[in-house]
């Protein structure tokens, strides 16, 4: 059997963070080279369908500006629409067409003025700058890990290279996103053509939050290089124990259920979850169904 390489991303980590379970679903028999059960791959929600079609726009966008073609306002929207249908009519959702309308104007605006921020505004404004784009698919291996933390942007500015990650949507803060963020610098370093000391680097946020685009500095050393390494090794020992568990019982009746009902509201596999009916009542029965196997491993050990 095939086995591939523990695998890191943002994706994969805030999945794992919500419900190991659903984790479970998308990643543990996936990387033993079996299809996932049921792909997640369809966007749930409107929303979701906006953020993504933002992003696809975007990386467009970024594309035909690196061989300095011009965008009109017009075509940005038509670009818009045509992709919000496409992925509407693929994931066999509907909307009215003032909410398509609404969609369309939040994210030509939001591209629009993203373009216009600070951070930016020397890719789509100056020539001459140095700047590459890269896809959250493209990997490097660190540890016997494939590390998917690609910068959305890197810029050359200052004698350094600035790495910029973008968010489309912002999601409740953590006390581990500076480190996530730090793992790009890990990615970078491992990049033909970059250069190979940390201290080469910048690190950027910017967010979208309430209308506008906030940028967030990301500092960082030697020791916050290595708390970021530690926070990848940690995460993936997590995971792969939670695989040998789904492997080991694939019903994933002892796997720990959602940490909140708004994760399983949105859940792709809700359907055949016990939690589909309630999350504390899930949990309880988890744990007295946990209660009754301690209890019958103990009468057996008593018995020998």
């Amino acid at each position: 059997m095939h086995h591939r390489q523990p695998h890191w991303s943002q994706t994969s980590q805030r999945l794992f963070t919500e419900c190991p379970r659903a984790w479970a679903h998308e990643y543990a028999f996936l990387e033993q080279g079996k299809p996932p059960r049921r792909g997640s791959s369809r966007p749930r929600t409107f929303d979701e369908i906006t953020v993504r079609v933002a992003r696809l726009i975007w990386i467009e966008r970024l594309n035909d500006q690196y061989q300095r073609k011009i965008w009109s306002d017009i075509y940005r929207r038509r670009r818009i629409s045509s992709t919000m249908d496409e992925m509407l009519w693929s994931a066999r959702m509907n909307a009215s067409e003032l909410r398509k309308a609404t969609a369309i104007h939040r994210v030509a605006e939001q591209l629009r003025s993203l373009e216009q921020s600070s951070m930016l505004r020397i890719v789509f404004g100056e020539q001459g700058k140095r700047w590459v784009y890269f896809q959250r698919q493209e990997k490097v291996e660190l540890n016997g890990i494939d590390l998917f933390a690609a910068p959305d942007i890197a810029v050359f500015h200052q004698d350094k290279w600035t790495l910029i990650r973008i968010r489309f949507r912002t999601s409740k803060w953590l006390p581990t996103i500076d480190l996530e963020h730090r793992l790009m610098a890990h990615w970078a370093v491992q990049q033909p053509g970059f250069p190979s000391s940390a201290n080469e680097y910048r690190i950027r946020e910017l967010a979208w939050s309430r209308g506008v685009w906030r940028e967030q500095r990301i500092e960082f050393d030697e020791k916050g290089m290595d708390e970021a390494l530690d926070l990848l090794l940690h995460d993936v020992q997590e995971m792969r124990w939670t695989q040998r568990m789904a492997l080991a019982d694939p019903s994933l009746d002892i796997l720990p259920l959602a940490l909140s009902e708004r994760s399983c509201r949105i859940c792709s596999h809700r359907e055949t979850c016990p939690a589909k009916d309630g999350l504390q009542k899930a949990k309880q029965r988890q744990r007295d169904y946990l209660t009754t196997l301690d209890s019958k491993r103990s009468d057996q050990v008593s018995e020998h």
